[in-house]
Parts: structure tokens; C-alpha cells; sequence
């Protein structure tokens, strides 16, 4: 049985704010797309990335490694990635494990905007 590829899109925001939008499962075969889309937006600069998780039903522990990753990275060049739409599944799992702790996670893709907008 084939696994369905997830789809993914980027659009710029602004000049600085970037939305990545994933549609599927985030499994282990999955996760490695993921892993390939977030890494060529940091190659092109773009280190302020908001991950719209609204149409994503799952996320496997390899997901959740690549997400880490990748929050790591951002953080690494002075940016962020913030989670937004997290279905009450996938948030329930992130705060069992203490990665809400980790991600800023907004309801809203104008809360999200708002992270990076606010002083720090």
C-alpha cells in the first residue's frame, strides 16, 4: 500500500515572514519532505517561517525530530518557527511531551505574525 505524498506550500507573507502549508500525515516517510522544504528555506534566508499545521491529522516521532530540527535552526539564525492551526490532537501530544514548551504555537496565523512583530 502506497502512503499518499504531503503536499506542501510556501508563500511569502512579507519580506521577512514566510508560511509553509502542510497538507497529509507527517509519518517517517513523510517526515523526510518536510524535512527537504524546510531546509531549502533556510538555504534562501528565510529564517522567520510560520508552519500551518491545520490540514495535518498526524505527526510521527521522526515528524516531531525534523520539526525540532528545524526550530533549532531557525533559532540558530536568529529567526523562529511557530506552529499555527495545531488540531487539539497533535497540540495534545506536543504538551505530553513538553514541545509546547518549545514551539510558540498560535491559533491564528495573525498571532503567529505577531511573534516575530512584537519586541522582544
Amino acid at each position: 500500500m502506497s502512503v499518499p505524498a504531503i503536499s506542501i506550500r510556501v508563500e511569502a507573507l512579507n519580506s521577512k515572514i514566510w508560511l509553509m502549508t502542510l497538507y497529509g500525515e507527517i509519518d517517517a516517510g513523510q517526515s523526510r519532505a518536510v524535512g527537504r522544504a524546510l531546509n531549502e528555506q533556510f538555504a534562501l534566508g528565510h529564517k522567520r517561517l510560520i508552519l500551518d499545521l491545520a490540514q495535518v491529522d498526524y505527526i510521527s516521532s521522526d515528524g516531531l525530530r525534523i520539526l525540532v530540527g528545524a526550530w533549532q535552526r531557525a533559532r540558530e539564525s536568529k529567526g523562529n518557527l511557530v506552529l499555527v492551526g495545531v488540531k487539539p490532537r497533535i497540540l495534545e501530544m506536543l504538551q505530553i511531551i513538553g514541545l509546547d514548551l518549545v514551539f510558540p504555537i498560535a491559533e491564528t496565523q495573525g498571532q503567529a505574525i505577531a511573534h516575530f512583530t512584537r519586541p522582544r
